[in-house]
């Protein structure tokens, strides 16, 4: 073996209860490679546990102490597929030998006394396997990455859309998925999304049950969302913010010290929607205490600021954005969330992050009615997407 190759980089773990046999394997192998020797099963399973990362060929002998080598191997099986794994057998195991091969819990078996050249050989293809086998597993890596994202993107396109399906001049829906989604990370190739399961059509089924799921949650916040919140009753109204903050179950006191600027909004609208919020982000609250808004910005750009402990919004919001997780009180917590931003960038309002860190979340709250001229999000090609996405299911769904 070429001495440089990546091969030589990756271990060998042997487990035999003849302590010549560790010996003579130490001294003739590791000049090709790393070399680790246990003398029962336990000992090797947490040798292999520790070094598991390096170990590339387990071999253990089949008759040894306590549990034997093929009940040995289908431990690590179980928990670390990736490693090749032989097994070392006399004669008269090689019955047992045979089967574990043809069940596909070892690659091969090998018989003692070991013809050394013959197993040089066999550790080496051994070797070379493994290196095939992660560089192909790098690469569905990528892909499941690349798949991952786009089902994201879909996922996200799709919240959108249900805003602008539930009413067609709701206005500056992408603005209010892309605040929220200031708020999670979409993980890219998590463990969870397997390339085996995506073979199955009936991933694919309980994927798209899962999609029209989070949607119909969605569509049925919104529902609620724009069934209690009050129309506008015109321009020239306007709402003093230490008087709302009050409304909103800020401090009184701090309330009026803070500012006293204005938005220009219908007083009860201003409420409605505002309170909406406020109760759609407690849930996030880690602490579990009821939210007090603070007046924040300046008295030409007042804001309304809100402080969360401890909030949940990666663990709770990536329930709308993961291609497949379970629907549970944290689908519906980030449905009626995302349900809430809607309704307060329908009526001119924004989100900004100022700080997102695990302990501690900090948003403020602007209004700015000349963000609603001209923007209703209402193009054909939205409509044109949504039957693209519906057309993409039947006809998968179709085929199978």
């Amino acid at each position: 073996m070429n001495p440089t190759s990546p091969e030589r980089s990756f271990a060998v773990l042997l487990v035999d209860d003849e302590e010549k046999s560790l010996k003579y394997f130490r001294r003739i192998f590791e000049r090709l490679y790393p070399v680790y020797t246990a003398a029962n099963a336990e000992e090797g399973y947490e040798l292999f546990r520790e070094h598991h990362e390096e170990i590339a060929v387990v071999l253990s002998d089949q008759r040894m102490p306590g549990q034997q080598g093929v009940q040995f191997l289908e431990r690590v099986r179980r928990e670390y597929p990736e490693p090749i794994r032989v097994l070392s057998t006399a004669y008269a195991d090689i019955d047992a030998a045979v089967d574990s091969v043809n069940l596909g819990e070892i690659y091969r078996y090998v018989t003692k006394p070991w013809d050394l050249p013959e197993l040089e050989i066999l550790l080496q293809q051994a070797m070379e396997l493994f290196a095939i086998r992660r560089e192909r597993n790098a690469l569905m890596k990528e892909k499941l990455a690349s798949m991952h994202n786009l089902l994201a993107a879909d996922r996200i396109m799709s919240l959108a859309l249900v805003g602008f399906a539930r009413k067609s001049s709701l206005r500056r829906v992408g603005a209010a998925m892309e605040s929220l989604l200031q708020l999670v990370v979409v993980d890219e190739a998590p463990d969870w999304f397997s390339l085996d399961e995506m073979r199955d059509p009936g991933y694919w089924r309980r994927f798209h049950d899962y999609h029209c799921g989070i949607l119909q949650r969605v569509l049925g916040r919104l529902e609620q969302e724009f069934g209690r919140i009050p129309e506008a009753r015109g321009s020239g109204t306007q709402v003093r913010l230490a008087h709302l903050a009050r409304r909103l179950g800020a401090d009184p006191a701090a309330a009026e010290a803070e500012s006293d600027g204005v938005w220009l909004l219908d007083p009860e609208l201003a409420e409605a929607v505002l309170g909406s919020l406020l109760e759609a982000l407690q849930p996030f609250d880690g602490e579990g205490g009821k939210l007090q808004p603070r007046i924040a910005g300046s008295a030409a750009e007042p804001r309304l600021a809100v402080e969360l402990r401890s909030p949940g919004f990666q663990e709770h919001l990536s329930a709308l954005v993961r291609p497949m997780a379970h629907l549970g009180p944290s689908t519906d917590q980030a449905a009626g969330l995302l349900a809430a931003y809607f309704a307060l960038y329908h009526h001119g309002g924004s989100v900004e992050v100022m700080e997102n860190q695990p302990e501690r979340c900090r948003l403020e709250i602007g209004f700015h009615p000349e963000a609603l001229a001209g923007d209703a999000d209402t193009s054909k090609e939205l409509v044109r997407d949504l039957i693209s996405n519906e057309l993409f299911w039947s006809r998968v769904f179709r085929n199978w």
